[in-house]
């Protein structure tokens, strides 16, 4: 067994050394594999998943500025496939001091002892009054606990091609699904064949591509995702004029065809084409079609339609963070958490924003700030018709048979002949496997919240 564990062992290690020789690295001088060189400098390993200029060019500037005063140096580190050379150096115990976090659920990293809360940290007490009103429990928190705070956000809206509006004789941008389904159809018509008024794709329902498109278009009509934080449970059932509204759309020819075979960068290329007149998406829509993926026809950015205007909630939003600790930030406390600081300092962030290199969570950050100039970014940044979504309880389920994202999926094939009775069944579904979570011991506290409003 000793043996066998040995092997192991050396196993991993062979692993990580194969793994971080692919590493793009802003490391400058010698010796900053050394926790500490002989001159006193401290080494802090910073990993993250974005291979930016951006982000080599700040953290070189640390290290110029701040880190030449107190004697720190920041070895900023990418790689490719991220979240596993991570999880491999941190079950190795070669993990880096700050790292990027890949996900929404950190429970197995923490009970893995892979991440410390900022409570850990004397200067924290003080740091997490900046963030009062914004944590979002059971993302940033695990047990009353903080292992992150906001810092980016993904928001949600529509894009529509403005050439294929006026071509159809469209002067108004639909408000409601029903003006949705009319326009898409004019669109449809005016196209003859190569031009179609709605777009979406089901290829990757269950990726993050697939859900965020999903996820777009339900909160502002009925107020919730699917879980219901101010009853505690999933009402996926609510969906079912929206979904019958898309159906309708795709049964009279008004989608661009062949979505079940189409991912999201699918979608992404017939509508940078001119293809497709409305498409739902999230803000990292306007980097693709200003810089990586540009547009060849005017467009635009318009709020998620909604089934009433009378009864409108606020656009789904999602927070996330930036960095989080690792258990090698014990050996340099202080200095961990001066990287921490400048990484979360309202210049750093600012220059995200004035840069169109990231979208803020926190909205002191771009108020007064320099918009960027890209289309769309002024829409997607406004925060104040959005909501930041809180954690649903997924996680803690053991579902029998398919999520809501495949199920909505087959529901937009227009395979499904009772949409309703479908999503009502799956609302059983999901809530059965919650009530036996909480048999089981799962705490509901965290999940209910009777006093959320997110009414326009």
């Amino acid at each position: 067994m000793i043996r066998k564990n040995r092997v192991w062992t050396g196993m991993i290690a062979l692993l990580i050394v194969a793994l971080l020789a692919g590493c793009s690295s802003s490391k400058s001088g010698t010796g900053a594999e050394e926790a500490e060189s002989g001159d006193g400098v401290v080494t802090i390993k910073l990993w993250h998943n974005n291979t930016s200029e951006f982000l080599k060019r700040k953290m070189q500037e640390f290290n110029d500025t701040i880190g030449k005063e107190k004697g720190i140096h920041v070895d900023f580190r990418t790689m490719g496939d991220y979240a596993d050379a991570l999880k491999v150096a941190l079950a190795a115990d070669q993990g880096p001091d700050l790292y990027m976090f890949v996900g929404t659920v950190k429970d197995p990293f923490i009970n893995s002892g892979w991440m410390l809360p900022l409570e850990d940290f004397p200067q924290s007490a003080e740091f997490l009054k900046g963030y009062e009103g914004l944590i979002i429990p059971e993302y940033n928190t695990y047990k009353d606990k903080t292992y992150s705070v906001p810092f980016k956000v993904i928001t949600t809206k529509m894009l529509y091609n403005k050439r294929l509006f006026e071509k159809a004789g469209i002067t108004e941008v639909p408000q409601t699904w029903d003006e949705v389904a009319t326009a898409a159809k004019k669109i449809t018509e005016a196209g003859e064949g190569r031009e179609y008024g709605y777009g979406t794709h089901l290829k990757d329902a269950g990726s993050m591509g697939g859900k965020w498109s999903n996820a777009v278009m339900f909160a502002p009509s009925v107020g919730h995702m699917g879980y219901d934080f101010t009853k505690g449970e999933y009402r996926f059932a609510d969906f079912t004029p929206i979904l019958e509204k898309i159906v309708e759309m795709k049964t009279d020819k008004s989608i661009f065809p062949g979505a079940e075979g189409m991912g999201i960068d699918n979608l992404r290329a017939q509508f940078a084409e001119g293809r497709v007149g409305m498409m739902m998406g999230a803000n990292w829509e306007v980097i693709s079609f200003n810089d990586s993926l540009p547009a060849k026809d005017d467009w635009g950015v318009a709020h998620v339609p909604v089934l009433d205007p009378a009864n409108r909630y606020k656009e789904y939003a999602q927070v996330g963070d930036f960095l989080v600790f690792g258990p090698a930030a014990k050996k340099h406390p202080d200095e961990s958490f001066a990287v921490y600081e400048y990484v979360h300092s309202l210049d750093f962030q600012r220059s995200m924003h004035e840069e169109g290199f990231e979208f803020m969570a926190v909205p002191s950050v771009i108020e007064g700030a320099k918009m960027p100039d890209k289309k769309g970014w002024a829409e997607f940044a406004d925060l104040s018709t959005s909501y930041f979504t809180k954690t649903p309880p997924d996680g803690a389920i053991k579902l029998e048979g398919d999520t809501y994202q495949n199920t909505i999926a087959k529901i937009l094939t227009g395979s499904v002949s009772d949409i309703r009775k479908e999503l009502e069944s799956l609302d059983k579904r999901y809530n059965d496997a919650l009530q036996r979570a909480v048999n089981d011991g799962f705490d509901m506290k965290p999940f209910i919240d009777e006093s959320l409003d997110i009414s326009w």
